[in-house]
């Protein structure tokens, strides 16, 4: 890559070049690239400084403009007998205590409940714990799952009581 300079510039050059003892084609390369280096450095400065006062106005811009997360409104509904199936492979089901927990609609908006883990614990007649099942598998069998607006999902709690009589 070439430059055209005028005579007079390479005259000034070989005068300066004359005082620091270099030849004056290497103080043209030294200056060139000097202040070709501090034209980037500035011009990177300017770009980041722009970035970043364009990702700070699109920031506050976003915050302003974000919908409400409502919460979601979780409510027990009912405990009923009825049919849990097991493994899907094997088909197998079993009676068992079934709790209904619904997302009810309310007079305010809410929102949907997203991955919802249950956690069992089986007490005795003094309160003892005697197990603890920490998920607790939803009636899909599932660990967690996502209850919209006005639905409701079964959560699987136990076997059925059954006498030895049966």
């Amino acid at each position: 890559m070439g430059i055209n300079l005028s005579p007079q510039v390479v005259d000034y050059f070989k005068v300066l070049a004359d005082g620091t003892g270099l030849r004056y084609q290497k103080l043209m390369f030294l200056i060139g690239n000097v202040s070709r280096t501090l034209f980037l450095m500035e011009r990177d400065a300017l770009r980041k400084k722009r970035r970043l006062q364009r990702r700070e106005e699109h920031r506050s811009a976003t915050a302003t403009s974000k919908i409400p997360v409502t919460p979601p409104n979780l409510n027990y509904r009912r405990v009923f007998l009825d049919k849990v199936f097991g493994h899907e492979i094997s088909g197998h089901s079993y009676e068992a205590h079934v709790v209904e927990i619904g997302n009810e609609l309310g007079s305010h908006e809410i929102g949907i409940a997203k991955r919802i883990r249950a956690y069992l614990t089986y007490l005795d007649k003094e309160n003892e714990v005697l197990q603890r099942i920490c998920p607790a598998r939803w009636r899909t069998q599932e660990p967690e799952i996502s209850i919209r607006q006005g639905e409701s999902g079964f959560l699987g709690c136990g076997m059925e009581q059954r006498s030895l009589d049966e």
